[in-house]
């Protein structure tokens, strides 16, 4: 098998489409920091299109990790028998 092959093996399985959604979705924040005026508004346009539609698995787990953060944020941390 081809490299390119492989490659597109891999972006098919889980950890592919894990690994460009996050990539996707990092993108993004960096680029919406850039400026207004040098800011390339059709790239990320359909950048999110892609996030949205095709790679939306890094958006799902992070924002659970951002429910779960704070649901528990007041809940006191509890220490484990390494930590004391």
């Amino acid at each position: 098998m081809s490299a390119q092959k492989e490659a597109l093996e891999f972006a098919r399985g889980v950890r592919g489409q894990y690994i460009l959604s996050q990539a996707l979705w990092k993108a993004v924040r960096v680029l919406k920091k850039v400026p207004t005026d040098r800011r390339e508004h059709s790239n990320i346009s359909d950048m999110e299109y892609l996030l949205e539609q095709v790679f939306p698995m890094y958006t799902v787990v992070h924002e659970m990790e951002d429910m779960l953060t704070e649901a528990y944020k007041d809940e006191p941390k509890k220490k484990n028998k390494r930590n004391r």
